[in-house]
């Protein structure tokens, strides 16, 4: 738990008898104190045992604006003693989701009342039922303000009365006595807004895992990196009619402050554009497997984080047919390619690569560079937009020999998530456009993976998936990688630090 002043508390879980598992969110200022063994934030206890932090290394990915990766570890000062108080929590064996009506419970020392200042003087406990994130993300409840994804799990109790509230931030969730989940965010007791955890995914476990092993090797994330719960979309996690819990939860720490797969991408309705019309168009080729990508400094491309290359893969500028031996063509090889760090493919978020060239292009009439967005702005519903590409004319057709464009139309995510569309899987969030005609016919398919999204002029997303053997189909409209503030800002320091 972390207190400041009576304003923050955090809670956490002893995963290593060095280390400590909490959010991402946990503020840290003010030289904060790990204890363990603790039943009272108010007195000191018999089994008590105080520690300062070593290190604190937030998942790496950890974004406060989405709340996704919303996990920390600490590192703690000296070892800790286990006894009859003081246990470590094991980590789930495998990442597995937790299925709606699940029982949970959670515990911890936050206030019992939303947006209250004062906290429990004792560990309590809440039980929490599991709901499905296709209801926590309805118009009734969080509105995709956050999307609740297939990282996160919605839980609360019945009637919206039992709930994690603030100074429970960080509180491992427990399923059927599974370590699944850790406190994350949500509006204290509201019924409309469920506590939101961070499931403990494959992914996140490994990170966890590699990260206790090569703990010598890690670097410290700066504070500054790390925010508080956002009241726009509910404070840290508190106990709302919650009980006492009258034996401890060995595992539990309290920070005290000494001072305050099946997817495809290709041109399905389009046209041919007019020869090196587009100079900003790259062709990548690995074999008979295609993508495209953007030419955005002379030796440059961004493309999609799933298009493998090899060394002896051919990037193609200035050209308008696949095939054809044409003067304006300009071929290089990767001499690097660099993947956004955060790239999941599971999830296919930030779906974006960097691949620098072995040599400088010639920036001519028919290569040019395509500049970057100035800002990362979300693209609105029924925004125009254009793709290009070489990729395949439809399902199961081959690639087309020309550069080849389609106009499409932005369409609002939560009809892209429901049912009649893509029904969460996988969830289509605010790092993704969705973009294609609602009555079919119009988009990308295999081959145009990586092409630049164009709207209104500007360069606003890649191309990423739709469905395998579905392209064009109404229900799978084309998802693209926005390129948000973040990506941008990766782009650019990606870039500078290569020189």
């Amino acid at each position: 738990m972390a207190l400041i002043k009576g304003l923050k508390i955090c809670a956490g879980a002893l995963v290593d008898e060095h280390w400590v598992l909490t959010a991402a969110h946990c503020d840290l200022k003010g030289k904060p104190q790990v204890i363990l063994g603790s039943h009272s934030t108010t007195h000191k206890e018999k089994y008590d045992q105080v520690f300062s932090i070593k290190k604190a290394i937030p998942y790496p990915c950890y974004d406060p604006q989405s709340f996704q990766g919303d996990i920390q570890l600490l590192q703690l000062s000296d070892k800790a003693k286990l006894n009859k108080a003081v246990q470590v929590l094991r980590l789930p064996k495998t990442g597995d989701d937790v299925k709606p009506n699940t029982k949970c419970h959670v515990a911890g020392w936050g206030s019992t009342k939303s947006k209250s200042c004062k906290f429990s003087n004792t560990l309590r406990e809440v039980n929490l039922t599991v709901t499905d994130r296709r209801k926590c993300n309805d118009d009734q409840h969080y509105n995709f303000k956050p999307v609740i994804d297939n990282n996160m799990i919605c839980a609360g109790g019945k009637n919206g009365e039992d709930d994690s509230c603030e100074g429970d931030s960080g509180s491992p969730l427990i399923c059927n006595n599974i370590f699944k989940g850790v406190t994350s965010f949500g509006e204290c007791g509201n019924l409309k807004k469920p506590g939101i955890y961070t499931l403990l995914t494959k992914r996140y476990l490994s990170w966890i895992k590699e990260t206790i092993a090569g703990a010598s090797s890690v670097y410290i994330v700066s504070q500054e990196l790390k925010t508080g719960f956002h009241l726009d979309v509910g404070a840290p996690a508190t106990m709302r009619n919650s009980c006492t819990v009258s034996a401890f939860f060995l595992w539990a720490a309290i920070f005290l402050p000494l001072i305050p797969e099946d997817f495809c991408e290709n041109i399905i309705g389009g046209h041919d554009v007019e020869p090196h019309s587009k100079p900003y168009m790259v062709l990548l080729k690995t074999g008979n497997i295609l993508c495209a990508g953007a030419l955005i400094r002379d030796d440059w491309v961004l493309t999609a984080a799933h298009c493998a290359l090899k060394n002896k893969s051919q990037i193609i500028l200035g050209a308008h047919s696949k095939n054809k031996d044409e003067p304006e063509k300009q071929t290089m090889f990767p001499k690097k390619q660099i993947a956004y760090p955060c790239y999941d493919p599971e999830t296919k978020e930030s779906d974006l690569k960097l691949v620098q060239l072995n040599k400088k292009a010639t920036i001519n009439k028919n290569v040019a560079i395509l500049p970057l967005p100035k800002n990362g702005d979300d693209v609105k519903p029924e925004t125009k937009c254009q793709v290009a590409g070489w990729g395949t004319v439809g399902n199961r057709k081959s690639s087309s020999d020309t550069l080849k464009e389609v106009n499409v139309t932005i369409i609002d995510r939560k009809i892209c998530n429901d049912k009649s569309h893509y029904n969460y899987s996988p969830v289509i969030g605010l790092n993704m456009i969705c973009a294609g005609n609602l009555k079919g016919g119009m988009d990308s398919c295999d081959g145009d993976s990586g092409s630049p999204l164009i709207c209104e002029g500007k360069f606003r997303g890649i191309t990423s998936f739709g469905r395998s053997g579905r392209c064009g189909a109404p229900q799978y409209p084309g998802v693209y990688t926005l390129l948000t503030k973040k990506h941008l800002n990766w782009i650019k320091m990606t870039m500078k630090k290569a020189i």
